[in-house]
């Protein structure tokens, strides 16, 4: 919530004297295909699921020229596509998976647009409970955009499509999609 240590320390200065509710809104985790998805993992047929693996991607062709103001394409004031776009992926990819992330492997580089901040990510992360999960955020994926965040568990897959607004579950004994 601040775009360099010092504002940080003055933030958490600032509520700590006020004790002031402050929170970072995971915006996403409270949309429809979410909300179900979640429901279903803790209160399904099958509840609860191992949940096996996790994946996200969220590919976008952003327009050029990108604007050099703009603090989502400058690295000074955390910007890049780890913290514009793939921000999301990882809280929601967490929360399918249902386990804290605590390692975190990254490749990131700007291979597309003229900025000094990163425009593709590529991520492994390891949960907690040893699950392993994948996420993939990019500027400059021309003829292909969209998002989605899936956890792959024995018997389904929980795929949460367009930040939440969809919501398909593919069952391995049927080998079908479902739209929920």
């Amino acid at each position: 919530m601040a775009t360099c240590l010092a504002d940080a320390r003055t933030l958490a200065g600032v509520l700590a004297e006020t004790r002031v509710p402050f929170s970072v809104v995971h915006n996403f985790l409270y949309s429809p295909g979410n909300r179900r998805a979640q429901e279903l993992l803790h209160n399904g047929p099958s509840a609860p699921e191992k949940r096996r693996y996790g994946r996200a991607q969220s590919l976008f062709a952003k327009e050029e020229p990108l604007e050099p103001g703009d603090w989502r394409n400058q690295v000074q004031t955390g910007g890049g596509a780890l913290n514009d776009t793939c921000y999301h992926e990882l809280y929601q990819v967490e929360a399918l998976v249902g386990s804290p992330i605590t390692r975190v492997q990254a490749r990131l580089s700007t291979v597309h647009h003229a900025i000094a901040a990163d425009d593709l990510v590529l991520l492994t992360l390891e949960h907690a409970d040893g699950t392993l999960s994948s996420v993939a955020t990019a500027w400059a994926i021309p003829g292909f955009e969209g998002t989605y965040c899936e956890v792959h568990t024995d018997h389904r897959t929980f795929r949460v499509e367009g930040r939440g607004r969809g919501l398909r579950v593919y069952d391995r004994v049927k080998r079908d999609w479902q739209e929920l």
